[in-house]
């Protein structure tokens, strides 16, 4: 199909004379069908995560400056280094493991083996007696 070039789903609803809805419905009817789709999607995918490993981990490639001088032309072979890009490397981390590198940390609480978290609601008294016993506040003598 036509997603090794990186076309959108509505592209190619156009290109099948069909309309997104169409096709959606088609990829949720016919499991060989979206299989097709993402089989075709596959090599555009493989070569846009191979880029965007070479910017995170940084790469070298060989290129060419065109100049002049005095009215000739000249070319200088070079080879471009590019450091790597902090920024390519936590998007990977974040869709490659997102259960070790992601921005937000869940946290559960829960009671005894498990259990709901048991909660008591005390009166003005016994939160002094209380705050009192365990230090967090002297003793009124």
């Amino acid at each position: 199909m036509m997603y090794h070039s990186g076309v959108s789903n509505e592209q190619v609803a156009d290109f099948l004379g069909i309309s997104r809805v169409t096709l959606n419905s088609w990829r949720e009817r016919f499991p060989e069908f979206l299989y097709a789709m993402k089989q075709g999607r596959l090599p555009a995918v493989v070569k846009l995560v191979s880029k965007i490993f070479d910017r995170a981990t940084g790469y070298s490639h060989e290129s060419v400056k065109i100049m002049q001088h005095e009215g000739k032309s000249y070319e200088h072979k070079f080879i471009e280094h590019y450091p790597p890009d902090t920024a390519a490397g936590v998007f990977l981390l974040k869709n490659w493991e997102p259960g070790l590198y992601r921005d937000k940390a869940q946290h559960e609480h829960s009671g005894p083996d498990g259990g709901p978290i048991e909660v008591s609601t005390l009166t003005a008294e016994q939160c002094l007696a209380l705050s009192q016993k365990r230090g967090l506040i002297p003793k009124v003598q």
